[in-house]
């Protein structure tokens, strides 16, 4: 049926595709996958020929081990390892012997102490969440970009950074934590900071790294802000005790995207004017005054406030596109609110719209695309507000130090 070469060829793929797949690789992959990396699983350590040349990722989560197995230890130029949900309760002696390493995932063991001694140099990321850590210093990695303590019970007293020298985020989340560690201040290039649900009584930016990006203190305790630096671009307060924001507050003029949600709020005076996103739902907000100031806005959630009346001027707002009113109960829709330039939606509760008051030729001639009226959870999901745009990192969607928004 096929010339005799066809057939040659034909056999020659068949043969690489039952090689790869005995590997315990994709059977898709091609013949190079080996040499420049890939996934393996426990399955196809003990089978797999030439381990040296292997420089992809390993995953060894959640086999019940206390002690690298033997089999693993061949692999020596993996760029990737994955021990998570394990019974690991230090850093293995051998993890050295992993020169190229980069990534390593040590989350949800029983990890105890921490020897970095034991570490390649070259390791960027290390992954130590939802483990009995009580101590986190003393540590020299200089090449470690990312680590993740959330869940270990630590102070910050009980943390120091100031050896990593090249460190860019630091995720210590729900760990009780009453302080953010003074070291974590003064890393020449730390850019995100997230220490979310934790008993944080004071906001405290402090950052030095011009290029600081992201705080994240959600879900503390936060009654005071205290401002030392303005290097920031993203501050996430949500569910604290806020009542006011100090006057130092306006200064931050880099921040874009502010999250003030489920906190004590009556006022909202000093924002600074170059914010693009601002939540503000579920505060005690009676007046929203701006003076202008607020051009540069996109999204704005004021729901579940006290506001009786706000000015939504064409001219102060030319670049809102979405607002969120809804469940402010003596605030009724204002047609005039379709003249904002780039509006395309409106959320608003059933009892605050009349529809009878509508201009069709306001609504045809502007960019307005629809007024959305909630009453209920799954009604409100199909309108949230876009997310900010510079939710990233080097390009790239993060899991941990950019929460969902």
């Amino acid at each position: 049926m096929f010339p005799h070469g066809s057939n040659i060829a034909i056999c020659l793929v068949v043969r690489a595709i039952m090689l790869l797949v005995c590997a315990g690789l994709p059977f898709w992959a091609d013949v190079s996958y080996l040499e420049r990396g890939g996934d393996l699983k426990w399955e196809s350590l003990a089978d797999f020929k030439n381990p040296e040349a292997f420089q992809g990722s390993i995953d060894l989560s959640g086999r019940n081990l206390a002690d690298l197995p033997k089999n693993l230890l061949p692999f020596t130029n993996i760029n990737r390892l994955d021990l998570g949900n394990n019974r690991y309760t230090s850093i293995p002696d051998e993890m050295a012997h992993f020169k190229n390493l980069k990534i390593l995932r040590l989350d949800d063991n029983m990890v105890t102490s921490f020897d970095s001694s034991k570490l390649p140099e070259g390791l960027q990321e290390i992954m130590l969440d939802r483990n009995q850590l009580k101590n986190f210093s003393d540590v020299k990695l200089a090449n470690l970009k990312i680590v993740t303590l959330e869940s270990n019970p630590m102070q910050s007293s009980d943390m120091n950074f100031s050896g990593l020298e090249s460190l860019e985020l630091i995720h210590i989340g729900n760990s009780r934590l009453t302080a953010l560690p003074e070291s974590a201040c003064t890393l020449k290039r730390i850019e995100w900071v997230s220490a979310g649900n934790n008993l944080l009584t004071v906001a405290r930016l402090c950052f030095k790294n011009p290029a600081f990006k992201m705080l994240n203190l959600y879900k503390n305790q936060v009654r005071n802000i205290i401002i030392e630096t303005t290097n920031i671009r993203e501050l996430h307060l949500g569910k604290n005790l806020i009542q006011e924001l100090p006057t130092k507050f306006r200064s931050l003029n880099g921040l874009s995207v502010l999250r003030l949600e489920n906190n004590e709020l009556k006022t909202i005076d000093n924002l600074p004017t170059n914010l693009t996103y601002l939540m503000l739902q579920r505060n005690q907000i009676e007046t929203f005054t701006h003076n202008c100031q607020l051009g540069k806005l996109e999204s704005l959630n004021l729901n579940s406030n006290k506001i009786q009346k706000i000015d939504l001027a064409p001219k102060c707002f030319p670049n809102l596109t979405w607002i969120d009113l809804r469940g402010n109960l003596n605030l009724k829709f204002q047609p005039q609110w379709l003249n904002l330039p780039q509006i395309e939606t409106i959320v608003i509760s059933k009892s605050q719209f009349d529809g009878s008051n509508l201009d069709s030729k306001l609504i045809k001639d502007s960019r307005f695309r629809r007024i959305v009226n909630v009453d209920d959870e799954s009604d409100f999901k199909k309108s949230m507000a876009p997310r900010p745009k510079k939710c990233l990192r080097n390009g790239k969607r993060r899991s941990h130090g950019c929460e969902r928004i």
